[in-house]
């Protein structure tokens, strides 16, 4: 792995020199025969800046890129940012966003290591980003700590998405799409904007969005077809200018998500005799383990989902004396998940959970930022976030429970009389909740040497209180004895710390249009509570996370604007990492030791021809766990020393290339384009504990669309597919729940039956789209 490594950065040096050289030659060569590629522009560094001149690890996505590549929610993300996975688990809403291969798990006590802002507002639960990307200015990704600048919670990165904004000019659009997952037709999306003058010095744009996408799941058990999921978003945007020194945006939005679940399958070739025929002889029917992705399950399916979120962003910017700006952005969002599953997953009704996790949080942030273009650029500010966070989880059992789990299990025989004389409903309870209080101060200032060399500093302090926090559990009868042992009532939790987090960097034009550039910076992601059992009351509270990050780059456009290309080395060391592991009965976090996450990172745009367009990402990734010695264990051992082994989620290599070929119909006013993409993702582990029945192999997906347009018309029709060759892969593993109970595990080999989170299978549609 190191020769791989000592590779990577020989060819990170031979970007430098490459890219320098062809800098210096196409600008003595004068060739324009094709034209530039466009200028995109970022908020990365809280003011506007060509990406070009901006010192990071960014990869800017914009909305004509996402309507062109049809990427219908972040999950497709991977497709055009090196580096990034966004994967969801059981439930469609336990999202994770996945940057340099560390993550977080969305939607418990644990924070997220990949900060989310929407307009500008941070966004606290990976969970509340689930619904369609619609009306999108632009997606940022910014791999690396932000802790001066962003500060929450972007320990490895961050992610910047801005809406599109409201204009004067009269506009508006309409887009219908029909199509279909797998086998089934049937998905249905229908989506549009409108924007305009509302009176002098108000403009306002309202835009919606509703998809409804099939049932593709078929489910020999009862019947039923499952993974149907229905969208539904609004969000109206105000701006005010008074064309003196202030001007006002307020953003409004709603956005909810239904669905039935994931495809939860169980993996081919890890189930065992004694499990399938311990199911048999208990249920009379064996489960369906011939396919993991042949979108066929045998097996109780109950699984219900409901996610919404709402809130308001308010951003003001003053023109203050000294050409200086004064920016306030106040936000308040709302986000309420409801899960409804069986835990179990067996061919018959088991044990039922009903969880609803709920949050509201509020934010201010006021800045000033010093006027561009001087030899002193500064921006400095204070920022305080407010949030409640309550957990409810209440679990169900039904007469099969009692008669056949209970009444087939010598430890729990005595319970079957006790449990079918009780009621089903709310058997046992597990609530959770916090408070949380953050406030921070930070400053970033850039000094210009002279027009190619400058420098970067910044600090911020940053101070979190979670208090009032508590976590009880209770049984009311004897239905879950054995399986939900003891009570647990801890009350009054808080944890408190503080954290300096900082960035220094420099940047130098070596020629015109390349810049090389060398970065340290630090990010931290405060401690918590636990939000789960676990098997000590000590362990309710864990530590606070801290990365440091080094980072090399070079950013260039060469050939005459023709291609754009830029490199990153770097390497991220995390220290007291935050990870969620099973102990006893039940998912608890620890500060498990320390992460050493290093590589290379390729952002290539390129138009070698006016027609004709690429987009190349690629990265390499070298994991390793330089201390984990109390790391979870394999099925039905001990807790391992994994110090010296890769994290999971962390894939060697990963790469897509995207390319689009535009051009006339000949005889007609019309366009047409025909547009490929390929992604690629190496082997990984999906589990902590590095079971190697956990190993998903490497896989690539590949998606197509073609399009005919008529920009005097303004119509464009579209056909695609997704993922077209029906790749079959995991997004995430985990152990038959309750699985000694039924077989699953075996202790003298330490495996496991592994549950399989199936992959997005093909989809396929037309879209037709009308502008005015």
């Amino acid at each position: 792995m190191r020769s791989k490594l000592v590779l990577s950065v020989s060819t990170f040096a031979t970007v430098i020199s490459l890219g320098v050289g062809a800098a210096a030659w196409a600008q003595e060569d004068g060739d324009d025969s094709a034209k530039r590629l466009d200028v995109v522009n970022v908020q990365a560094l809280k003011r506007e800046a060509d990406i070009q001149d901006v010192p990071l690890s960014v990869t800017a996505v914009t909305g004509d890129a996402i309507d062109e590549a049809g990427i219908a929610d972040i999950e497709d993300l991977g497709f055009l940012v090196p580096n990034f996975q966004f994967n969801t688990s059981t439930a469609v809403s336990n999202a994770r966003i996945n940057i340099r291969g560390v993550s977080s798990v969305g939607d418990s006590g644990i924070e997220p290591s990949v900060g989310v802002f929407i307009n500008g507002a941070y966004s606290p639960r990976p969970g509340a980003v689930l619904g369609n990307l619609f009306d999108v200015q632009q997606i940022e990704v910014l791999r690396g700590p932000q802790g001066t600048l962003f500060g929450r919670n972007t320990p490895v990165g961050a992610m910047l998405i801005t809406t599109r904004p409201a204009r004067d000019e009269f506009g508006g659009s309409i887009k219908a799409s029909a199509g279909g997952i797998g086998d089934e037709f049937g998905s249905y999306g229908l989506e549009g904007h409108v924007t305009g003058q509302i009176a002098q010095g108000l403009a306002g744009r309202f835009a919606f969005n509703f998809d409804e996408r099939v049932a593709f799941i078929e489910n020999t058990f009862d019947g039923e077809d499952e993974g149907e999921r229905q969208d539904f978003g609004v969000r109206g945007t105000l701006s005010w200018d008074t064309a003196t020194n202030v001007d006002a945006t307020l953003i409004v939005d709603y956005q909810s998500v239904d669905h039935t679940g994931n495809n939860i399958e169980i993996k081919s070739g890890t189930e065992t005799d004694t499990f399938l025929d311990r199911v048999e002889a208990l249920y009379g029917v064996r489960p369906d383990v011939e396919d993991t992705f042949d979108q066929r399950i045998n097996q109780n399916h109950v699984t219900e989902g409901e996610n919404e979120t709402w809130g308001a962003t308010l951003t003001v910017n003053i023109d203050a004396p000294g050409d200086h700006t004064i920016t306030s952005i106040t936000s308040y969002r709302d986000y309420e998940d409801f899960q409804f599953n069986d835990s179990v997953r067996l061919p018959l009704e088991v044990l039922l959970r009903r969880r609803t996790a709920k949050t509201d949080n509020f934010a201010q942030e006021l800045r000033i930022a010093s006027p561009g273009g001087q030899r002193l650029e500064y921006i400095a500010g204070v920022y305080y976030y407010d949030e409640n966070y309550t957990i409810d989880t209440a679990f169900d059992v039904t007469s099969d429970w009692c008669n056949i789990t209970l009444a087939n299990n010598p430890r729990t025989r005595g319970l079957v009389a006790g449990c079918n004389a009780e009621p089903f409903e709310d058997v046992a309870f597990q609530n959770f909740g916090q408070e949380l209080t953050s406030y921070a101060v930070f400053g970033q200032a850039t000094y210009y040497f002279a027009d190619n060399f400058s420098a970067t500093g910044g600090l911020r302090w940053t101070r979190d209180d979670k208090e009032d926090g508590f976590f009880t559990r209770e049984s009311t009868g004897s239905a879950l004895a054995g399986n939900i042992p003891v009570p647990i009532s801890d009350q009054d939790l808080s944890v408190s710390g503080e954290s300096v987090t900082w960035l220094a960097n420099v940047r130098y034009y070596p020629v015109e249009n390349v810049m090389l550039f060398a970065t340290a910076g630090t990010g931290f992601k405060s401690g918590g509570i636990n939000s789960e059992p676990g098997p000590d009351a000590q362990e309710r509270i864990f530590d606070e996370e801290n990365t440091e990050t080094y980072e090399l780059g070079i950013k260039s456009e060469i050939f005459d604007g023709r291609v754009i290309a830029n490199a990153t080395l770097y390497r991220t060391d995390v220290d007291d990492f935050q990870e969620r592991q099973f102990q006893d009965d039940g998912f608890i976090v620890t500060n498990a030791g320390s992460l050493r996450q290093q590589g290379v990172e390729l952002d290539v745009r390129a138009k070698p021809v006016d027609q004709w367009d690429v987009v190349i990402g690629a990265s390499y990734l070298d994991s390793e766990f330089t201390d984990f010695e109390n790391a979870p264990a394999l099925p039905g051992g001990s807790p391992q020393d994994l110090t010296g082994q890769t994290r999971q989620d962390s894939p060697e290599w990963q790469y897509s290339i995207s390319s689009k070929w535009t051009d006339d119909l000949p005889g007609t006013n019309l366009d047409w384009s025909v547009r490929g993409e390929y992604q690629f993702v190496d082997d990984q582990f999906l589990d902590a504990s590095l079971t190697p029945q956990s190993l998903q192999e490497a896989y690539g997906i590949a998606n197509f669309r073609a399009a005919l347009s008529s920009d005097d018309s303004g119509w464009t029709l579209a056909g695609f597919v997704r993922n077209a060759f029906d790749e079959g892969y995991c997004v995430r593993t985990f152990i038959q729940t309750l699985g000694g109970n039924f077989g699953a595990v075996d202790r003298a080999n330490n495996t496991a039956v592994q549950r399989c989170v199936v992959g997005r299978p093909r989809s396929y549609g037309v879209e037709l789209t009308a502008r005015f």
